[in-house]
């Protein structure tokens, strides 16, 4: 390749590796984090909340995978943008995609220390910074081997949910599923809407499948598909954990609850559920910084293609990998971090 031919990335995605990258980047940590203030919101319909905000973001899903399909080329929204508005537009939300990815990459590095923390008594900052170096080598090994990990830890992530599922079974009928927060009428629906409009942070992440669309095998086919999949695979486990805990806990307990999975685990199966769900949170938060990573290096390297950062950042290494991009965004995101 000379010196100034566009830098292309390899295609070596299949729809099963975007499929397991797009769930890896949405059940992330905020169905942890989520669930109980979700449930303080709209109680036993808690559940629900969880649909209406998929059936909200679908919308979104689907404008995503027509786009995806017409440009096919890594970047996301700074691609998309580029073909409607000026170059000064197309760089601010390049820039801002790139910087909140970094940025994303740092907090859930450290969300990974905590709860590595359960197992080894060590400062967050430091974990935080040997999980960031080792995504990054990772990425930066190449897509076709990445990929295959992350078929594993989303694997692993789903496992995590369906525990929590398939210990609730023994509860079903237990809690008030069609309760709402505050009676019914206005303040219960008042309070549906308010959880949806937390969760909807949950499901945030699946646009970061039309990043990888330029290292898909055939993006205009299996990209939406992967959008839309991702999406739905997510939403489905979402409802089932909702209802789970809802049956073990009672939607009191959930909205009480400082830990829900964690929580709710422990009701079931005693005090080994700590340990239990801090190895799941820990396998969750490592993939998500894994495809966090990937995701702003595509960025960082789909502006410098274009010119809008310095060219040296679209440079691929022999594996088809834009190493000094994934190197920049591992470094920027160590200083949050620190």
């Amino acid at each position: 390749m000379s010196e100034h031919e566009p830098s292309e990335l390899p295609r070596v995605l299949s729809l099963v590796h975007v499929v397991a990258s797009g769930v890896g980047i949405i059940v992330g940590a905020g169905i942890y984090v989520l669930l109980a203030p979700a449930a303080e919101n709209a109680g036993g319909l808690v559940w629900l909340s969880f649909l209406i905000s998929a059936f909200v973001c679908a919308f979104t899903a689907m404008s995503y995978a027509e786009l995806a399909s017409m440009f096919p080329r890594t970047g996301g929204e700074y691609e998309y943008t580029s073909h409607v508005f000026g170059r000064r537009v197309t760089f601010m939300i390049g820039w801002g995609m790139a910087a909140g990815l970094v940025i994303a990459g740092a907090t859930v590095s450290l969300g990974f220390a905590r709860y590595a923390r359960y197992f080894w008594d060590v400062d967050d900052r430091w974990l935080g910074l040997a999980v960031l170096g080792l995504s990054s080598l990772l990425v930066v090994w190449g897509s076709d081997r990445w990929s295959k990990l992350v078929v594993l830890l989303s694997a692993a992530q789903v496992a995590g949910l369906l525990f929590v599922v398939v210990i609730g079974i023994g509860h079903l009928g237990d809690g008030e599923l069609f309760s709402g927060r505050g009676g019914s009428g206005w303040n219960s629906f008042s309070g549906l809407m308010s959880a949806a409009a937390l969760v909807f942070f949950a499901y945030i992440g699946f646009d970061e499948v039309a990043t990888l669309s330029e290292e898909t095998k055939d993006p205009t086919r299996i990209t939406p598909r992967a959008l839309l999949l991702s999406l739905g695979i997510s939403a489905v486990l979402y409802v089932l954990v909702s209802i789970a805990a809802v049956n073990v806990l009672g939607a009191e307990g959930l909205a009480e609850s400082t830990q829900p999975l964690t929580d709710v685990a422990a009701d079931v199966v005693g005090g080994r559920a700590g340990s239990v769900m801090a190895v799941f949170a820990m396998l969750t938060t490592a993939n998500t910084v894994i495809l966090v990573l990937t995701a702003a290096s595509r960025m960082i390297f789909a502006m410098s293609r274009a010119g809008d950062l310095p060219k040296v950042g679209s440079r691929l290494w022999r594996d088809g990998t834009p190493a000094l991009a994934v190197v920049v965004s591992a470094v920027i995101a160590a200083t949050f971090v620190l």
